[in-house]
């Protein structure tokens, strides 16, 4: 054994220095990705939510506006019905001005 290369003792004692370093150093980077790891899970649960929510509201919007689709037929479908009657009642001559008290009346209304 030459005079220059450490001894057992003492290459033991830098590879233990050496394995206690780098455990202190893991362990803060673990507590780190430990931490992320449940932020991340937070945040996927959140936008989850968010995502049934939007589904959720998305689907009233359209119930909504199938339900003023069907009304606003059923008003024009009316109208057209009432129209229809009342000008079979109105003389000739007169319809044309009846009409148009009546679609002014009922563009009024809406």
């Amino acid at each position: 054994m030459t005079t220059n290369q450490p001894t057992l003792e003492e290459r033991l004692s830098r590879l233990e220095t050496l394995f206690t370093n780098m455990g202190e150093t893991v362990l803060p980077q673990h507590e780190a990705i430990a931490a992320m790891t449940v932020s991340i899970q937070r945040t996927t649960q959140n936008v989850d939510s968010c995502t049934h929510s939007i589904q959720e509201t998305t689907q009233r919007v359209d119930e909504q506006s199938a339900t003023i689709d069907a009304t606003y037929l059923l008003e024009y479908k009316q109208m057209d019905e009432d129209t229809a009657l009342l000008i079979s009642f109105v003389p000739s001559a007169q319809k044309i001005p009846v009409l148009i008290i009546f679609l002014s009346f009922h563009l009024l209304r809406v």
